[in-house]
């Protein structure tokens, strides 16, 4: 790859990469979006309940294939950052990152049914997961440990959010039955 283009990107304000800069304004921008904007609405119904969304009069065709575009936009962007750190474009070296990735959203507490989360929880869950295996490697241990740790991190979030939702159905029924 250029060393211009790569020089571009690896680029630091201080001790900051600007990358990362770039990463949490646009999660800001995308969270506003997705709370105050009807496309966002109407992506959080469609996420939530398809045909419920579709006898609200949202088009759930386009809402899909704009959020399909949107995350392709952002896999791109991505895509392009992993080509600079590691110098060339291979597309089988994101094949590692799958469970990582989902580790990160589930941790951030987007549901993986759909219709609940956000983009500033995705980005905290990431940052957690990356101190976490960082942790792993300063400490010595094996990949091995990484991928258990992922695993125990996405087990204590499904509990943590099946805990929270059985204590919020109890306070609605408790406060429904006064």
């Amino acid at each position: 790859m250029n060393s211009t283009i790569t020089g571009i990107i690896g680029w630091q304000l201080g001790p900051v990469p600007v990358a990362f800069i770039v990463l949490v304004v646009a999660t800001l921008v995308t969270e506003f979006l997705l709370k105050k904007r009807r496309w966002g609405w109407r992506l959080r119904a469609t996420g939530s309940n398809e045909e419920s969304a579709r006898r609200n009069g949202i088009n759930i065709n386009r809402t899909v294939v704009l959020a399909y575009v949107a995350t392709s936009l952002f896999a791109f962007v991505g895509a392009v950052m992993l080509m600079a750190q590691i110098g060339v474009g291979d597309p089988a070296q994101g094949v590692g990152y799958t469970l990582t990735s989902i580790t990160a959203v589930v941790l951030g507490g987007t549901s993986l049914l759909g219709g609940r989360g956000t983009f500033i929880g995705t980005l905290l869950g990431s940052i957690l997961l990356v101190q976490v295996l960082n942790a792993t490697s300063f400490l010595g241990l094996s990949q091995m440990w990484q991928y258990l740790f992922q695993g125990l991190l996405i087990l204590v979030a499904a509990i943590v959010y099946s805990l929270a939702r059985r204590n919020n159905k109890r306070r609605k029924t408790s406060f429904a039955l006064r």
